[in-house]
């Protein structure tokens, strides 16, 4: 049972790519909030992705992408329904 449901006229195709957008956007900006709270060094993000095959920080990411994708599924999803 969504909060707010918002009903759209327009082809399928394009309803997917809308609710699609929306999920990316909201995990997008969980991901920046989460990052902002932990407040890395500057350095986070090109340490991530060279080095080691699973250093720290690729952890750390991955980790915050998840709880970003749960907060989408368990929390936002149900707040707003799309058809």
């Amino acid at each position: 049972m969504a909060i707010v449901n918002l009903h759209i006229e327009v082809n399928q195709k394009y309803k997917n790519y809308i609710i699609e957008a929306y999920r990316l956007i909201v995990v997008i900006f969980t991901a920046q909030i989460i990052f902002s709270c932990m407040n890395p060094d500057k350095n986070f993000f090109s340490e991530a992705f060279t080095g080691d095959i699973l250093n720290d920080n690729i952890l750390v990411f991955t980790i915050v992408i998840l709880v970003a994708v749960a907060f989408y599924t368990m929390v936002v999803q149900e707040l707003l329904k799309i058809d």
